[in-house]
C-alpha cells in the first residue's frame, strides 16, 4: 500500500452528531498532508490513527471558520506534545494573518518551525515524487482547490528481463529506475530494456467550497479521486448559487465530464438528517460516485 486518504470530517457549515467539520488527510509514504482543519481535526486524526508524520504538510482552501479553526487547537497539541519538526502549511494569505493573531493570545508559541506559503493558481509545492497544484475557484470569498499528482516512474521494473540481460541487483537498478543508461560488459542497457507492466500514477484532487465552472473541470481532469463540494439537493440549487457552493449533481456532470476514476461527495448541509438522496441523484448522472461517512479512508494500492 502507497497510502491512504481519510476523511476525517465531512459535513459543511456546522457539525453534526456523526459528522464532523471539514479535513481530509493524505499519508503518502511517510509524509502526512492534510487539506483543511475544522474544529476538532486533532481528535479525529487521533481516531483515524494516522499519526503526526515527522513530514506534515497543510492545505487550508479559505478562511471560513468551518474549515479553519481547528488549526490553533492542533498546533497547541502538537507543542505540548513536544514536536520539534517543522510543518508547512498553505493558504491564502489571511491565513497566516490569523494564525499570528490568534496563537499568542491561547497560548506559548509553537515548540517547531512553522513555515507559511501563500497559495495562488498553479503549482504550489513539489516533493520528490509528488506535486501539488492550486486552483482559485468560484465561492463567496477567495478559495483553492487543492491537485496532488504522484510523479516519477509510469511503468514497473521487469526482474525477469534485467536478470536475462545480467544486470546485478542494487545500485545499477536503481540507476535505471531512475531513467539512466548503464553499460555492463561493453553493452548499452535503456530503462526501456526492463520495462515491465504500465503503472497507475496516483492523483487526488479536493475543490474545497466551490461553484461548477468550466476550469475546474478542466483542473481536475482524469484525477483517481474527486472530493467535490457537494452541499445541496438539486431542489436547493438557488441557495448553492448564492452561498458559493455545489449540489450533489453539479458535483457529478464535473466528475463526469472530466472522466475521473471516482467522486466522493463531501461538504454535506447538516439539513439533511438522511443524505442518501445526494447519492442517488449523483449516482444517476455518474455511477463511480460515494457519499463517505467520516473516518471512512481509501487505501491507495
Amino acid at each position: 500500500m502507497r497510502g491512504r486518504v481519510v476523511f476525517l470530517g465531512t459535513s459543511g457549515g456546522v457539525p453534526t452528531l456523526t459528522r464532523n467539520l471539514p479535513a481530509i488527510a493524505l499519508r503518502w509514504g511517510g509524509s502526512l498532508f492534510l487539506f483543511d482543519c475544522g474544529e476538532n481535526t486533532q481528535k479525529q486524526l487521533m481516531r483515524a490513527k494516522v499519526g503526526f508524520k515527522k513530514s506534515f504538510y497543510i492545505f487550508i482552501t479559505h478562511m471560513h471558520g468551518d474549515h479553519l479553526l481547528g488549526l490553533p487547537g492542533l498546533l497547541m497539541t502538537l507543542t505540548l506534545q513536544g514536536r520539534r519538526d517543522p510543518i508547512y502549511i498553505f493558504g491564502p494569505k489571511m491565513v497566516k494573518t490569523f494564525l499570528e493573531e490568534i496563537l499568542p493570545l491561547v497560548g506559548s508559541p509553537p515548540s517547531f518551525p512553522v513555515f507559511f506559503r501563500e497559495v495562488s493558481s498553479g503549482e504550489v509545492f513539489r516533493g520528490s515524487n509528488f506535486i501539488v497544484s492550486a486552483l482559485r475557484t468560484k465561492h463567496t470569498i477567495e478559495s483553492y482547490a487543492y491537485r496532488f499528482d504522484e510523479v516519477g516512474r509510469e511503468f514497473y521494473f521487469d526482474d525477469k528481463k534485467a536478470e536475462a540481460l545480467g544486470i546485478p541487483q542494487g545500485e545499477i537498478r536503481e540507476r535505471l529506475l531512475k531513467g539512466e543508461h548503464i553499460t555492463i560488459n561493453g553493452k548499452v542497457i535503456t530503462p526501456e530494456m526492463v520495462r515491465g507492466s504500465k503503472r497507475r500514477l496516483f492523483s487526488f484532487t479536493y475543490t474545497g467550497d466551490t461553484r461548477p465552472f468550466p476550469e475546474l473541470i478542466d483542473f481536475v481532469k482524469n484525477t483517481e479521486v474527486l472530493v467535490h463540494d457537494s452541499t445541496f439537493l438539486s431542489s436547493d440549487i438557488e441557495e448553492a448559487e448564492e452561498s458559493g457552493h455545489s449540489t450533489a449533481v453539479e458535483a457529478a456532470n464535473t466528475a463526469k465530464a472530466a472522466s475521473v476514476s471516482s467522486l466522493y461527495l463531501f461538504h454535506i448541509s447538516a439539513r439533511y438528517k438522511d443524505p442518501k438522496p445526494l447519492l442517488n441523484e449523483a449516482r444517476k448522472i455518474f455511477s463511480k460516485t460515494f457519499l463517505p461517512k467520516d473516518l471512512d479512508m481509501i487505501e491507495i494500492r
